[in-house]
């Protein structure tokens, strides 16, 4: 019988085969649920999905690691005993993805089903309980996923780098696997194809049996449950959200559409969504429009339109027109976020010969270009529109034209949160570094107009003043305090920027076109309306209240684009809230996700431990507490210092790669492409001397200080670079050091595991608890204090790693642990 890698041998390339597509399902389910959480929840409930599956793979390593010290009976008796062992790890993984293959669909079902009120998650008992009931539900098949993983790496543990590489080449094909479904199948065929994924895992295709036909049974169940749920409920999702508004009847619905990032809604609007504020005062006709909601909540409008300006007389009464009362004629304009086109009409009804329509969503755009054409009045057509789908601050870097007035109303998804979906598109375009390229690409007398919610007291409006003063001032603007003009049109605060001061003239025109729209002025210079902008607007009082002030009122920066995160750590859960700007938020979703993950984790290894406590009396080696703990700490680290250095990078590259779905894809898929590599190369890698594991750790925590200094020297030539190009370089920039980080993980496993037999399910324990924990900290960090914290953090974390590799290596010199065999 050959036991180095023949057709029965478990130690071949059966585990390695079981750990691709267990990866490719983990991380196919990963990345459709984080949209499915975000039409049917809210964008913030996109944290808990990686950090969820980190805890599935950290109690599924307890429980490995449990049922391991049970198969271990002592030494093994003869080559035969030790090959069985093997295969049975390799069939309980199967099981487990065969599991997992029958489970995810009817699991997301049931996920799109709970009746949970996002708003009332913690402040009403019922829903907080049915937050835990999503929380648990969403664990089940991660835990059977990580299960089947940390089994496929034990039962290939003599082989550890080419398992471990493949789980990260695995990861990676999940994630294109994932982002294919949704823009082919919907928003439920990412989770359909990660069924699939983990059914290919678990299926008896190979001899690597105890019994002929062994698992055969269960695969075939779980295939007749998998095509039964598909043909059952052929949409998977549910046709609504748990979302507070918009609320639509499906006599409303005309279609849904979904791509990687978005679901959208177009629907009949008899209410108008989408001309907000409007004055109570005008009587004339309001126009038919068609609204389309994204991902069930952010709302733009298609108007009914006959390409005649004249038939447009509704703007006069609508306030983020304001700022276009004072254009001069024939102006240009650049409109960002422009969606359905409202805004792009405003402004040709203002006088506009060239507007620049800048839209992220092509299904909006090809809507509007397309099949509502004739209905809008071929605006997308128009002579005097060029359209591009684009994201707004990646399309400003790259443009060279100048605007008389550039248009950003309400441009905003609460997209920025998803950091789990890792920092969306629509926050780095409220940053201190994006009013500074809008002031750039203003003509001289031009104006920057932006439209946002006003919060009473304000919060989003100051911290958009702090960021517009921060530019002005870097821009070398002197008197910057003279170049705003602040209006309140109801729930919505209209910000004027120029880059020089006001004009009499025009502040005339603009508060006489604040009477007309029924707006009120609160700031501009001479005039104080407000009495907390007025503070803001002295250096004494905003220094005071970025101190002391009950919300963060301090400017966003590319470094922490988090405008929509205003609330201070220390009063996140007030219950001072209306029922809309004071929703939930990104913050609040954190902490609970971090408290929640702890406690599923103590308790879940407390229930392992329980539950193995009869194979105390078995005979095995000891393996010293103070080893278990500095190997314990060694994992934990290596886990945390790699989620911590992809959550920071993540963001980063979506002003280079201009699309928030192309730097998912590219950093998910480049670092466990690349890392996957350095896993497979790391056999090459002698585990030993001393100082190699020690030397790897040390360069891998130079890899978040590269990442802070590449992309900022390359910026410039990246963003100008064609797209190709910057996909090349984005990879150029991850790839070595993403291979770096693949040798950590297995070269510890090689030195470690030969004086302790049972660290392979351990290892897969601590990293993924680590991984797990360290998600929502790095968030939580890159809020408070930017990427380059988190990126330090990640440094750090490395760094400490060096130590406990390096009190490991003495310990088992000092205590010269004997070498066990591998069992």
């Amino acid at each position: 019988m050959n036991l180095k890698g023949g057709k029965h041998s478990a130690a071949g390339a059966a585990p390695a085969f079981t750990s691709f597509f267990v990866s490719c399902a983990v991380l196919c389910l990963e990345v459709s649920l984080i949209r499915v959480f975000s039409v049917i929840l809210w964008y913030h409930f996109g944290f808990m999905i990686i950090s969820l599956a980190m805890l599935g793979f950290a109690l599924a390593g307890a429980a490995v690691h449990a049922v391991s010290l049970s198969r271990r009976m002592g030494s093994v008796a003869t080559p035969l005993d030790k090959l069985s062992e093997d295969v049975r790890f390799l069939g309980m993984s199967r099981a487990a993805a065969l599991c997992a293959a029958g489970l995810i669909v009817p699991v997301v079902i049931a996920l799109t089903r709970v009746p949970l009120e996002p708003e009332n998650t913690f402040y009403e008992v019922w829903h907080a309980l049915l937050f835990g009931l999503v929380i648990l539900l969403t664990a089940i098949p991660f835990y059977l996923l990580g299960f089947a993983g940390c089994a496929a790496l034990q039962a290939g543990r003599e082989r550890i780098s080419l398992v471990y590489g493949c789980s990260f080449l695995g990861g990676a094909a999940g994630v294109v696997l994932g982002l294919c479904g949704m823009q082919y199948l919907g928003g439920g065929g990412g989770a359909a194809l990660a069924a699939a994924a983990a059914w290919i895992a678990g299926a008896p295709l190979s001899r690597n049996r105890i019994r002929p036909g062994e698992g055969r049974a269960l695969a075939l169940t779980s295939l007749v449950l998998y095509v039964a749920v598909l043909a059952a409920f052929p949409g998977i999702l549910p046709q609504g959200s748990r979302k507070h508004f918009p609320k639509l009847s499906e006599e409303q619905v005309l279609e849904r559409e979904w791509n990687t990032f978005s679901n959208v809604v177009f629907y009949k609007n008899p209410d108008h969504h989408g001309l907000w504020a409007m004055a109570d005062s005008y009587k004339g006709p309001l126009p038919e429009m068609l609204g389309a909601a994204i991902d069930e909540w952010a709302i733009t409008s298609i108007v009914k339109w006959n390409g005649d300006p004249a038939n447009l007389a509704f703007c006069e009464a609508y306030p983020p027109t304001i700022g276009l009362e004072t254009a001069k004629p024939g102006f240009g304009a650049l409109v960002i976020g422009a969606g359905g086109g409202l805004d792009v009409l405003g402004a040709l009804y203002h006088g506009a010969d060239r507007v620049t329509a800048v839209e992220i969503n092509p299904l909006i755009v090809d809507a509007v270009k397309g099949r509502y054409s004739e209905y809008s009045g071929n605006l997308y057509h128009n002579e005097k529109v060029r359209v591009k789908t684009a994201e707004g601050r990646h399309f400003i870097e790259r443009d060279e034209k100048l605007y008389d007035r550039i248009i950003i109303t309400g441009v905003d998804t609460y997209a920025a949160s998803a950091a789990s979906a890792f920092a969306l598109s629509e926050n780095y375009i409220y940053t201190v570094e994006a009013f500074q390229a809008y002031l750039k690409h203003l003509e001289p007398g031009g104006m920057l107009c932006m439209t946002r919610w006003f919060y009473d007291p304000p919060r989003q409006t100051l911290r958009l003043v702090a960021a517009a003063r921060e530019a002005l001032r870097k821009e070398g603007v002197k008197q910057w305090e003279k170049c705003f003009f602040i209006a309140r049109a109801k729930l919505r605060s209209l910000i004027l920027l120029k880059k020089e001061p006001l004009l009499p003239a025009e502040t005339e025109a603009l508060i006489k076109a604040c009477a007309e729209r029924e707006a009120d002025p609160m700031r501009m210079h001479g005039f104080a309306g407000h009495p907390v902008l007025d503070r803001f607007f002295t250096k004494e009082g905003a220094e005071e209240m970025e101190a002391r002030y009950p919300f963060r009122v301090d400017a966003p920066t590319d470094d922490s684009p988090f405008l929509f995160e205003h609330r201070r750590w220390t009063n996140l859960f007030d219950k001072g809230r209306d029922w809309f700007l004071g929703r939930v938020g990104g913050q609040e979703m954190l902490v609970i996700t971090a408290l929640c993950l702890f406690v599923f984790l103590v308790t879940g290894m407390a229930l392992t431990a329980f539950c193995s406590r009869k194979y105390k009396g078995m005979r095995v080696e000891p393996v010293p507490m103070q080893s278990r703990v500095l190997t314990a700490c060694l994992f934990f680290l290596i886990g945390a210092g790699y989620l911590a250095a992809e959550t920071a990078l993540l963001p980063k590259l979506v002003l280079i790669l201009g699309h928030p779905v192309y730097a998912m894809s590219v950093v998910l898929v480049g670092l466990l492409v690349f890392s996957g590599i350095g896993s497979l190369a790391s056999r090459k890698i002698p585990d030993r001397p001393a100082w190699m594991a020690a030397s790897i750790l040390a360069a891998c925590a130079s890899v978040p200080v590269f990442f802070i200094v590449m992309p900022g020297l390359l910026h410039e030539v990246l963003v100008a670079a064609p797209f190709y190009a910057r996909i090349a370089l984005a990879l150029l920039i991850i790839g070595p050091p993403g291979f770096l980080l693949g040798f950590p993980f297995p070269l510890a496993i090689r030195r470690f595991s030969k004086h302790d037999p049972g660290l392979v399910a351990r290892a897969f324990l601590w990293n993924g608890a680590g991984s797990a924990l360290a998600c929502p900290f790095a968030t939580a960090l890159a809020i408070s204090s930017g990427f380059t914290t988190t990126f330090v953090f990640a440094a750090g974390a490395y760094l400490s790693a060096l130590v406990f590799v390096a009190a490991a290596q003495r310990f088992v010199r000092k205590k010269q642990l004997p070498v066990i065999p591998i069992e």
